[in-house]
């Protein structure tokens, strides 16, 4: 889900779907993407 918090605050329409946010969508997706790969770090021990 992406919304635009200025436009609408309420987070009423859902804009991820829009032609033009396509880009912007792929590049969050490649963001994601990239933080998944790098798995999970271990918590530090107490």
């Amino acid at each position: 889900m992406l919304y635009d918090r200025q436009a609408d605050p309420a987070e009423d329409r859902n804009i991820a779907g829009e032609a033009d946010q396509a880009e912007l969508v792929n590049q969050l997706g490649e963001q994601l993407r990239e933080v998944q790969s790098r798995g999970r770090t271990a918590r530090p021990k107490s």
